[in-house]
C-alpha cells in the first residue's frame, strides 16, 4: 500500500506517518484514501494529531476537498468515512453527522458520493466560497442601513400640529431643532449615496483573500489562505467566481503581498478589531474598512474573506 501512498502525498512528513501501517486501523484508513484520491483526483495535504484522519485537497489548486477516516464498531466490523465541504444529508445517521458519508464498503461510500452530486471537484468547491464572499460584498454600507428619517416624538409633534394649523406660533422657538433633525437626516443619506457608489464598484470586480482555518487539529496546517477574483450582482444577490481559486501558506510572496501588509499594518492600530493568528490580522465580522478601500466578511467560524477592488476611487 505505501507504493501508491507516495504519489498522493504533498507532504513528505505525513507520508512518513502513513507509511506506518502497523495496526488494521491504519491499513484500513490507507485502503480507503489510496481509493478515494485515485476515485475523484486528490491529494493528501495533511493528518490529525492522532493520526486517525486525514486532510484532502484537490490535485491542481489544493483547495480544500474534506478527510477521510475509518473506525471498528463493538462487532469488529470496518466503516469508511468521507466528510467534504459538498456533503449535505438531510439529517445525520447512526454513524456520521449530516456532512459526512459513511459506510461499511469503500466502493458503496464512494458510488454514494457521486450518487448525491457531492465529489469535490475544483468548481464545486469554489462555490462554497460564495456565501462568505456575499458577506464581504454586502458589508459596504451595513453600517449606516437605511436612509429614513428619524425625529424624536417631541419635534414630531411640534411638526404635525404646524402642518395641520393648531400651532403655527410653535415653529418658532423650534426651527432650530428640526433643521438640526433634517440636517443629520442629508448628511446619513448622502453617506449612504456614497457607500452604494462603493459597493458598485466592488461588485464590477474585486480580488479576494480567504483566510481559512481547520477544526480538525491537523498535525501541520493551522492558517492558509486563497487568492481568487470575484464580483457580485446586486440585483440578484449573486456572487460569481472568475478563473481559479489558489492555495498558498502565506501571502509574503504572492500577488496581494503588497496589501495584506496594508490592511495587517492598519488594522494593528485597531486593537479590538485585529486578530494576530493571520497573516492580514483580520478578525470575523462583517465591516467595509473606507480608510484602506477593503471590504471584509465571513461565512463561518473557519472562513473570512477580505475584498480588494480591481476598479478605485
Amino acid at each position: 500500500m505505501q507504493n501508491f501512498i507516495s504519489p498522493i502525498c504533498i507532504n513528505p512528513d505525513v507520508h512518513n506517518i502513513l507509511a506506518d501501517e502497523s495496526s488494521n486501523d491504519m491499513r484500513e484508513r490507507n485502503k480507503l484514501l489510496v481509493e478515494v484520491c485515485s476515485s475523484f483526483n486528490l491529494k493528501v495535504m495533511d493528518i490529525s494529531n492522532n493520526k486517525s484522519e486525514v486532510h484532502l485537497v484537490t490535485a491542481e489548486n489544493h483547495l480544500n476537498a474534506g478527510y477521510i477516516w475509518s473506525s471498528r464498531t463493538g462487532n469488529g466490523d470496518t466503516i469508511y468515512f468521507y466528510s467534504n465541504p459538498l456533503v449535505s444529508k438531510q439529517k445525520g445517521s447512526a454513524n456520521s453527522s449530516a456532512d459526512t458519508r459513511d459506510s461499511k464498503k469503500i466502493a458503496t461510500l464512494i458510488a454514494n458520493i457521486r450518487k448525491h452530486g457531492e465529489i469535490p471537484t475544483e468548481e464545486g468547491l469554489s462555490n462554497t466560497y460564495k456565501a462568505g464572499l456575499r458577506s464581504a460584498f454586502r458589508s459596504i454600507g451595513e453600517r449606516y442601513g437605511h436612509d429614513h428619517f428619524e425625529i424624536d416624538d417631541s419635534l414630531a409633534l411640534i411638526a404635525t400640529k404646524v402642518v395641520l394649523g393648531i400651532d403655527k406660533d410653535i415653529i418658532d422657538s423650534n426651527i432650530e431643532s428640526l433643521k438640526a433633525c433634517y440636517n443629520k437626516y442629508v448628511n446619513k443619506l448622502n453617506a449612504v449615496k456614497q457607500l452604494e457608489s462603493h459597493k458598485e464598484r466592488f461588485a464590477k470586480g474585486a480580488t479576494f483573500i480567504g483566510v481559512m482555518s481547520d477544526n480538525h487539529n491537523l498535525k501541520y496546517t493551522k492558517t492558509y489562505y486563497l487568492i481568487g477574483e470575484a464580483s457580485f450582482d446586486m440585483n440578484k444577490d449573486e456572487v460569481t467566481i472568475h478563473g481559479g481559486v489558489k492555495r498558498y501558506s502565506t501571502l509574503a510572496d504572492t500577488s496581494v503581498a503588497a496589501d495584506a501588509m496594508i490592511i495587517r499594518t492598519y488594522l494593528d492600530g485597531k486593537t479590538s478589531r485585529s486578530d494576530k493568528e493571520n497573516e492580514l490580522g483580520m478578525n470575523r465580522n462583517d465591516e467595509f474598512h473606507h480608510e484602506i478601500d477593503v471590504a471584509q466578511g465571513y461565512n463561518n467560524y473557519r472562513e473570512l474573506f477580505a475584498l480588494i477592488p480591481n476598479h478605485h476611487e
